[in-house]
């Protein structure tokens, strides 16, 4: 018997026939880019676009991000590497989804769900790779090795643990020197200077990051509502790209 499911997509729920789910997606692009952002293992508060509405003294900074976001595949391509700095509530880890989610979106309708790109929060990788020294978890070593050679990933929080221990620095180091050996674009966000990166993770580490890296800071706290001393994301693009 035919299988059939409904799937939500922003409210609004997507009949599928699970017996035939690569021809469903090559039908129905609204499911195959919401297959692969699950796949991608966004947190959910990061799995839909959030607007955001950035002070004055950062719209520079937003104006990079956006040509990122609009070059996303070349950005990708490239191997290129990115560290979005800011502290809590500048929207930084907002804005890395938002890079990740247009790369999904771009290739969902060419990959035939082949994942591509993947979000890893790093005190959670780090406390993972600490519980799997004593009780190896398959699912676990899938994930990690996704993060050697994925095409695409957001390390989150980089730095918001002290790597004091010697395996889990190797493991990390490893991840990030394999990353940028092999052309793999990687892009991180970060509320810590580089000296306090240094304290945290080590110099060598840190020298490896900040040596490969683009670096943008958002300086002020984002809003959600509008006001006359900020704008919305989608009103800047649109002046933007009327200049």
């Amino acid at each position: 018997n035919e299988i059939k499911e409904r799937i939500c997509l922003n409210e609004e729920l997507i009949p599928v026939n699970l017996n035939d789910l690569t021809k469903e997606m090559d039908s129905n692009p609204k499911l195959k880019k919401l297959l692969n952002t699950k796949a991608a293992d966004l947190p959910e508060k990061y799995k839909y676009d959030t607007p955001l509405y950035p002070a004055k003294e950062d719209i520079d900074v937003f104006d990079y991000l956006a040509l990122v976001r609009e070059n996303i595949c070349d950005f990708v391509n490239d191997g290129a590497n990115l560290i979005i700095r800011g502290a809590t509530g500048t929207g930084k880890t907002v804005w890395s989804c938002k890079l990740l989610r247009q790369f999904i979106a771009d290739i969902s309708i060419a990959n035939g769900y082949v994942r591509q790109a993947t979000f890893m929060n790093l005190p959670m990788l780090i406390t993972q790779l600490r519980h799997n020294i004593s009780d190896r978890n398959i699912d676990f070593e899938s994930i990690r090795k996704s993060l050697y050679d994925m095409p695409l990933v957001v390390l989150d929080d980089l730095g918001a643990v002290t790597l004091n221990s010697d395996f889990v620095h190797d493991e990390i180091y490893s991840i990030v020197n394999t990353r940028i050996d092999n052309g793999l674009a990687t892009i991180y966000t970060t509320n810590l200077s580089n000296a306090e990166l240094s304290k945290n993770l080590g110099d060598r580490l840190t020298g490896r990051i900040i040596g490969a890296s683009e670096i943008v800071e958002i300086k002020n706290k984002v809003d959600m509502r509008k006001s006359d001393y900020n704008l919305s994301f989608e009103n800047f693009m649109k002046d933007r790209n009327r200049k």
